[in-house]
């Protein structure tokens, strides 16, 4: 399936629906300061939300002028427009999935489809006169090795750890490729374990916490579980494979495969292990529904209303809101180590067809951080510290936990050989296969690739 970068629609349809907000004109007798258009996409799920239950979800737009004046009333940041001479301006645009009516039969469509959308992308930036845009992961990478975007490096030099200094690493090297920085983040997604509060006080269950362990899971999942007379289960105590199953390799010490030498991970007994965990909750503790990911979403998503959700399900913030005061965030339960897969939902990158590229520069670090508050989940190590001040519909403990989590974060693997073949092996594992046939057939999967440098395409 493309990504939303090969579905852009063109200039001709971002121009009836852009818009654009900012500050007013310096008057004649001050010096004129640089405007700076930030190109801001307007769907990004981190953005939606909190507010309080029954009222309407807070449009992104309305968050990003948050944002703005927040940096326009900070007079002593040296990032901010008062020091650092520049005007900011909002350019907001949506997505248009239109471009693509279906999908492409063939590897030369598929190319010629990332192409048009690369052109498009090009389009959008000169359209709304972008020195700034907002950018999802993958996106900061394609657009930067194909020119759209400038590295951030010549303006810190190649050797600077500032960046890092400021964010967590597991959320700013999804914006690297090749050594160069394109983007920097804003919001952040750490893999959390969500409860059913409820249910747990009905079965005399402590909410889980950094204390819990793999044991401590499947024990309370066995205790969680509802069945009916005739068997069959009313309600499931966990469904940990949701989001696929980085977190059980990486909490037990084991990989899937070293992208140096194309070497396959899974063969070895710490792997193996961690698979076994995952394979004993669905086939012998009977604690996790037996479904493969498309039948799992299916399942808990798009069936009817009356189905009872898991009481525990491994997930990405912010899905908690649909469900606010019944659904609570934890920490994963631990292996032998700590370890929290992390996305990040988008950030922030320079436009290289900018003629003000070091107020560019100036604007990005300082738009960056007062974006933070109004993420979710944030991306700066600043901002996570401050996390009860900027989220107060989170309990003290949830606070704790997605701290835990940042502290504890792992990169999530964006696409690639990793995501194909920790997909393919999440089906195979939830279809019933024991775990040396998927572990062979992962293997199997990454020989090929080694060999031939290509992966199956989606409609193969």
């Amino acid at each position: 399936m493309l990504t939303r970068r090969s579905l852009l629609a063109g200039s001709a349809a971002l121009a009836a629906g852009c818009s654009t907000v900012g500050t007013p004109s310096s008057p004649p007798s001050a010096p004129q300061a640089t405007e700076v258009n930030v190109a801001a996409f307007t769907r990004y799920i981190s953005l939606w939300g909190p507010t309080e239950l029954g009222t309407p979800l807070e449009k992104p737009e309305d968050k990003y002028r948050k944002a703005l004046a927040v940096l326009e009333a900070d007079k002593e940041s040296p990032y901010g427009p008062a020091r650092g001479g520049y005007q900011l301006a909002l350019r907001f645009f949506e997505d248009n999935y239109s471009i693509m009516e279906e999908s492409p039969k063939s590897q030369e469509d598929l190319e010629a489809a990332q192409a048009a959308a690369l052109e498009a992308a090009a389009g959008i930036l000169e359209n709304l006169e972008a020195d700034l845009v907002t950018v999802w992961p993958e996106e900061a990478r394609w657009w930067g090795r194909s020119g759209l975007l400038l590295p951030l490096d010549r303006f810190t030099g190649p050797e600077s750890t500032e960046f890092n200094q400021e964010f967590y690493p597991s959320v700013l090297n999804q914006y690297q490729v090749d050594g160069a920085q394109y983007a920097l983040p804003v919001g952040a997604a750490p893999l959390m374990l969500y409860y059913d509060v409820e249910h747990f006080a009905e079965q005399g269950i402590s909410p889980p916490d950094a204390t819990w362990d793999w044991d401590n899971l499947a024990e309370n999942a066995v205790k969680l579980t509802v069945n009916n007379e005739d068997g069959s289960v009313a309600r499931w105590g966990l469904v940990a494979r949701g989001e696929r199953l980085f977190w059980a390799l990486w909490q037990n010490e084991a990989s899937l495969v070293d992208m140096d030498t194309l070497q396959c991970g899974l063969q070895e007994p710490a792997a193996v292990a961690a698979l076994q965990f995952v394979h004993d909750l669905m086939h012998k503790h009977r604690v996790s529904p037996v479904v493969n990911l498309r039948d799992l979403w299916d399942y808990f998503i798009l069936t009817s209303p009356a189905i009872t959700p898991p009481a525990m399900l491994y997930g990405y913030p912010p899905m908690h809101l649909s469900q606010r005061n019944r659904f609570r965030m934890a920490p994963l339960p631990r292996g032998k180590v700590h370890a929290t897969p992390v996305r990040t939902a988008f950030g922030l990158g320079i436009a290289a067809r900018t003629q003000h590229a070091e107020a560019a520069y100036t604007a990005l670090r300082g738009f960056t951080r007062a974006m933070q508050a109004q993420a979710v989940v944030p991306s700066s190590r600043a901002a996570v510290a401050r996390l009860a001040e900027t989220r107060q519909d989170l309990r003290p403990e949830e606070v704790a936990a997605v701290q835990h989590a940042m502290e504890h974060g792992r990169e999530w693997p964006q696409r690639g050989l990793p995501l194909h073949v920790m997909h393919e092996l999440t089906d195979n594992l939830g279809r019933g296969d024991d775990v040396a046939t998927v572990v062979n057939a992962a293997c199997s999967t990454i020989d090929d690739y080694r060999q031939t440098g290509k992966l199956p395409m989606p409609w193969d």
